[in-house]
């Protein structure tokens, strides 16, 4: 058989030199000498790139070249896609070739693979920081306030109109919702992600049982790390300050945020103490009251309203704060984390008001220059141990804060001449609340007790004395104070447990809610230079206790689209009060019904709506109880009548969400209705210098309030740009008395924002914000002065060297007042970066055009006050930056 092949090549080959052609036949191999299929092979004159003819090698590597040049030599290519490519040259005569080729070795171009903007998983939206952020973003409250599906009104972040009820850092609730601290002081660049927890149960052991609408915020590290940020500034005009020296510890088993802050630049940092987050369902109580550790302050200095723009323009102080917070891991999945703070705060305002009374009859109008101090020292802190796990949830907290207050008012009033003001205020709290949730065999049992007091002495200086014809048969006299004593105890416990089957969680309580408010208060005057307590139409000796027995049944039924909360609660409530001076004893046994419901559909992936109506019933506490006059400020003097007031309330909320984290879109419209009926009306007598006596009427009245909102947010990723934008119609209508006449006041409102942020250049950063606010007032048909203001924010990053920033911002605002011109504020910030010192060096410009002033114009019920606010002057400040 091969002797036959081998006859029958000779003769092909003959055949083809006999034609003029020779042919070539040969074998391509790899480096191992297996054969390769498909290369391609072919020919041409040698020198030259034209192909004469070509073949492609078998399954068995073999090929045939039949060749048709004349030349005595040709060029032979050999090529395939995974080996280098080979030349050869070659006689041109028939013959066999053995052809090797060697492995191609592919380079591919450098890939860059990152996460898309925003993507969802399960119940969780994540964020990517690199994607928003700019050469102006310093912390990660930066960013967070650009996110889409994000807002953060004032200090508060709300995730689609809703607040976050927790803020956690890598899984781990450090903050117990004092978030501010992170917000204000973590560095961006140590931020991964941003990740929002829909419908997060925080208590693991309800976690399959009772569902959450509200959403949880945490912050993704880049690495488990010690990080933080500090700076150092000083300036001129005055002589300025600013230091911030904020270390942060981040580990599987140890998170701590330490921070030291001081400046008078107009920073007030001790915000960043607020709780916002809302927490989780055990450290809340069903009854205002307790769980607000705030002072109860009765008596104020007259203030003039601050401005509601950026602060370091207006706020004139000298601040200190020192903050610790902790949280360990210890053995068996335990936390114990806690806090500690203090802040020393003197701040100081001036300014001019002009506030004008409607009434049916003359309108009232005067005019105050105003010279305040303030001076604010407070010591707070709160231990926590806490458990959280899938068979048991244990948490202890004990709170303690000492506040102590001393507000200064120089105040010179229309046809009134210089007024003196003096006011100090002493807050003592301690509070424990203790949450177990466990299993009883196989029953889930909760148990909830809270126990807290406080105590706050009080008192307010006026010099010379007002309110003459009551206080002093109609003659001057030199001095008057009002002294208080006041002291609450308040304690909430109640036993409950939880049954879930087929979709359906039942989880009815019972508790007792106890609260003991004591009152004392005394008015003393100095009248020729001889010092006398008033009678007792001026001493209050009250005492409030609240006792009310209640048993609750929250009732949940959840499906992969509905959601459905419902609260059917049974209140048994008993007030006696009693006023120790008159005599007085007032009881009130009130049972209620207040039911609330929570419905939530899940349209699709993308749309979702939710339905809540609440029906509430309320008292007043001591604050609206006394018989004997109080003097609150210098031109308010206030008495109650003793009779316990009494409200209800039926709300109501309707909401569509709709989010596309893929195309980055979320936008949502509600509608809210609420009506409270009450049986008590207040009435002011006001005379021709503003000066107002209030008492309360019994009689029956409503109230009512509408709203109409919406919001969109987008995040355009192939031009790198956010649009936020937000409008709002709301109306209300409430009934008063003043001077004998009752009157109904009814008011309007309208507000539109709009914000961009694009960084579509590399070197540029713009952001821009506008808001549109209109109020109109009416009383009892008569209208009162329609009020308009316009803010538009504009600010331009530009970096125009390597790490060199120059930062640009401008401030316009518009007022409805003609006899005051819109003003324009403009600072500029110079920042060069040193990114291997992990430094930044800046100098910043404020109030740049100097303004003196601000005019702000708000409303109250039947009253429109127009503000002059003192700025803070033109100043410089240079700052260096540090990151850990």
């Amino acid at each position: 058989m091969k002797k036959t092949v081998h006859i029958l090549s000779l003769l092909i080959i003959t055949a083809f030199s006999a034609a003029g052609q020779n042919l070539v036949t040969g074998t391509v191999s790899d480096s191992t000498g297996q054969p390769v299929a498909g290369a391609s092979v072919t020919y041409s004159r040698v020198n030259s790139e034209l192909i004469s003819g070509y073949s492609v090698s078998d399954a068995n590597g073999r090929f045939r070249l039949s060749i048709s040049l004349s030349e005595d030599s040709i060029s032979l290519g050999i090529r395939h896609i995974d080996y280098e490519p080979g030349n050869m040259v070659i006689k041109n005569e028939p013959g066999n070739h053995t052809i090797r080729l060697y492995k191609k070795i592919h380079t591919l171009p450098n890939i860059i693979v990152s996460p898309p903007p925003i993507y969802k998983w399960n119940d969780t939206l994540h964020y990517n920081v690199s994607a928003f952020q700019s050469n102006q973003d310093m912390v990660i409250g930066d960013i967070i306030k650009k996110l889409p599906g994000m807002e953060m009104v004032g200090d508060r972040i709300l995730y689609q109109g809703k607040p976050i009820q927790k803020y956690y850092i890598n899984g781990l609730d450090l903050l117990e919702g004092r978030y501010n601290l992170a917000n204000d002081n973590l560095p961006v660049d140590a931020v991964q992600s941003v990740q929002v927890l829909e419908n997060n149960q925080p208590v693991k052991i309800l976690d399959s049982l009772i569902f959450s609408d509200r959403a949880s915020l945490n912050i993704r590290l880049k690495k488990i790390t010690t990080t933080g940020s500090a700076k150092i500034g000083a300036g001129l005009s005055p002589l300025l300050r600013d230091i911030n020296i904020t270390p942060m510890t981040f580990t599987k088993s140890f998170q701590s945020i330490n921070t030291f802050q001081s400046n008078n630049i107009g920073e007030d940092v001790a915000r960043q103490l607020n709780t916002f987050a809302t927490g989780n369902m055990f450290d809340q109580s069903d009854f205002a009251g307790l769980n607000d550790n705030s002072h109860a302050a009765f008596v104020h200095i007259q203030d003039i309203a601050s401005p509601n723009f950026n602060e370091k323009k207006w706020l004139n102080n000298n601040i200190n704060l020192l903050s610790s917070n902790f949280l360990y891991k210890l053995q068996n999945n335990l936390e114990l984390k806690g806090s500690v703070s203090y802040v020393n705060d003197y701040r100081q305002k001036a300014g001019l008001s002009h506030t004008t009374l409607f009434t049916a009859g003359q309108d009232i109008d005067f005019t105050e220059n105003i010279q305040n101090s303030y001076n604010r020292n407070e010591l707070t802190g709160n231990l926590i141990l806490l458990k959280n796990e899938k068979n048991i949830y244990f948490k202890n907290n004990l709170r303690f804060s000492g506040r102590w207050f001393g507000d200064k008012g120089h105040l010179e009033k229309t046809d009134a001449g210089e007024i003196l003001q003096q006011k100090k205020l002493q807050d003592r709290y301690l509070s424990n609340r203790l949450t177990l949730t466990t299993f009883l065999k196989r029953q889930l049992i909760i148990f909830n007790s809270y126990i807290g007091y406080n105590e706050t002495p009080q008192g307010l200086s006026v010099m010379p004395g007002p309110f003459e014809p009551l206080l002093n048969n109609n003659l001057p006299y030199e001095r008057v104070y009002q002294s208080i004593s006041f002291t609450n105890f308040n304690t909430d416990n109640y036993l409950s447990f939880v049954k879930g089957f087929k979709g359906i969680s039942l989880m009815p309580k019972a508790g007792i809610s106890y609260q003991q408010q004591v009152l004392n208060s005394a008015v003393d005057i100095t009248a020729n230079g001889v010092e006398r307590k008033l009678g007792n139409d001026f001493i209050n000796q009250l005492r409030l206790t609240t006792l009310i027995a209640y048993l609750d049944v929250k009732a949940q039924y959840k499906t992969p689209k509905w959601k459905i909360d419902m609260d059917i609660p049974v209140r048994l409530r008993n007030y006696h009060s009693r006023d120790q001076i008159r005599g007085i004893r007032h009881a009130l046994t009130r049972p209620t019904f207040e039911p609330g419901l929570l419905t939530i559909y899940q349209l699709n992936k993308n749309f979702e709506t939710s339905f809540s109506s609440a029906y509430t019933y309320q008292t007043g506490n001591i604050n609206t109880l006394y018989n004997a006059f109080l003097l609150s400020s210098y031109r308010n003097l206030e008495k109650y009548n003793a009779s316990l007031p009494e409200s209800n309330t039926w709300s109501n909320a309707l909401r569509i969400n709709f989010k596309d984290p893929l195309r980055s879109v979320f936008a949502g419209i509600s509608y809210s209705y609420a009506m409270t009926s009450r049986n008590y009306l207040f009435r002011s007598a006001l005379d021709a210098n503003g000066y107002t006596i209030v008492e309360m009427d019994w009689q029956n009245n409503t109230q009512q309030m509408q709203s109409v909102s919406a919001d969109y947010s987008k995040y355009f990723i192939p031009i790198k740009t956010i649009i936020k934008t937000k409008g709002n119609i709301n109306w209300a209508q409430s009934d008063y008395r003043i001077n004998n006449l009752q009157e109904k006041v009814s008011t309007r409102g309208y507000t539109a924002s709009l914000e961009i942020n694009n960084s579509s250049v590399r070197f540029l950063n713009i952001q821009y914000e506008t808001n549109l606010s209109v109020i109109y007032n009416n009383l009892s048909g008569k209208a009162m002065d329609k009020i308009v203001m316009n803010f538009h924010k504009l600010n331009t990053g530009i970096t125009f060297a390597k790490n060199q920033t120059i930062i640009v911002n401008t401030n316009y605002y518009i007022t409805s007042l003609k006899s005051e011109a819109n003003q324009l504020f403009i600072d500029i910030l110079y920042r060069s970066t040193l990114p291997k010192q992990k430094m930044y060096l800046e100098i910043n410009f404020m109030n740049l055009l100097n303004n003196q002033t601000f005019v702000r114009l708000y409303n109250l019920e039947y009253a429109i006050i127009r503000n002059n606010f003192q700025l803070r002057p033109r100043q410089v400040i240079f700052t260096v930056r540090f990151r850990f």
